[in-house]
């Protein structure tokens, strides 16, 4: 791809800028972006499920002790 970018005619520099672009951009939603969202995501998730479990628990402590309030 590097030699492309020594030839003068516009239509092949501009086709090896946009591979390049498109490159970097691919680079940096793999490596970054995309780890960041999943990562995010999955500690929403497991806080989400541990607040729900819990809740759980603390109905059900209050259904063995037999004291309901409300």
């Amino acid at each position: 791809m590097t030699p492309l970018f020594f030839v003068p005619v516009y239509i092949i520099v501009s086709f090896a800028k946009t591979i390049c672009i498109v490159a970097a951009m691919g680079l940096l939603h793999g490596l970054v972006i995309i780890p960041v969202c999943l990562f995010t995501l999955r500690s929403i998730q497991q806080r989400t499920v541990n607040r729900t479990v819990e809740n759980e628990e603390k109905e059900t402590m209050l259904h063995v002790n037999g004291s309901t309030t409300f």
